[in-house]
């Protein structure tokens, strides 16, 4: 008994870390995604870019 851990405080703090940095890359991955959305938009709204792109 006494070789036993008396808490599974290590993990704990191990999955916050985790946690944490998979917020953080979410929050990269969303903003991206945000302006690869405006990107479409302006490339859609602009004749003379899609012209560009088409030839």
């Amino acid at each position: 008994m006494s070789n036993e851990p008396k808490t599974i405080g290590g993990l704990f703090k191990d999955l916050e870390c985790e946690l944490q940095n998979l917020s953080i890359t979410l929050q990269a991955f969303i903003e991206i995604m945000v302006k690869i959305a405006q990107i479409d938009e302006i490339v859609k709204n602009n004749k003379d870019f899609t012209s560009i792109i088409t030839t």
